[in-house]
């Protein structure tokens, strides 16, 4: 479960990143990869998102390696300088083809006069998406290509395991990752 809880807690830590933000997501789909399938997983908002967390992953088995989670999906909205902006974002960990949809409720000529917004809003959501795949790609390799057991793998012994470690640790010592 260490990956598991890991990789769930940066999902988290993304989603907490953009709300002190002032861009609220909702419809989030988590992708749970175990080498052999994938399972999706929706919560309807950042909140449904934390219970889960909370209620699932307080306690774990620091011994198994869980599967590993990743964001698919989500919608944003942001209401900044009262204008109202929503963001469909789809194929979040994908190497290329990172998907943003961009939505308002206004007429063209006030969407055009806010555009400078609109376009920061969707750069603050990229470069969130950039950093946590960054984290993700690197766990994702270790989880591929590392060990096989965090208990009997001694931190910096194989590929992996040191990074793995501090994650572990900067899992337990603090409340973000970002």
């Amino acid at each position: 479960m260490l990956v598991e809880i890991i990789t769930l807690k940066l999902s988290l830590d993304f989603f907490e990143y953009l709300r002190k933000n002032s861009i609220n997501c909702t419809d989030i789909k988590l992708v749970y990869f175990n080498r052999s399938r994938n399972r999706f997983m929706n919560f309807t908002n950042l909140d449904a998102l934390k219970s889960f967390y909370s209620t699932n992953y307080t306690i774990y088995d620091r011994c198994q390696l869980g599967e590993l989670v990743s964001i698919q999906s989500f919608r944003a909205n942001s209401s900044l300088y009262n204008f109202l902006t929503n963001f469909i974002v789809t194929d979040v960990t994908s190497l290329d083809s990172i998907k943003i949809i961009v939505g308002s409720d206004f007429d063209r000529s006030r969407i055009s006069t806010r555009q400078v917004f609109i376009d920061r809003q969707k750069t603050k959501i990229l470069d969130t998406i950039n950093v946590y795949k960054s984290y993700n790609t690197e766990i994702r390799n270790i989880y591929l290509n590392g060990i096989y057991s965090p208990c009997y793998a001694i931190p910096g012994y194989s590929e992996g395991t040191y990074r793995l470690e501090e994650l572990r640790k900067l899992l337990n010592t603090t409340k973000s990752f970002t």
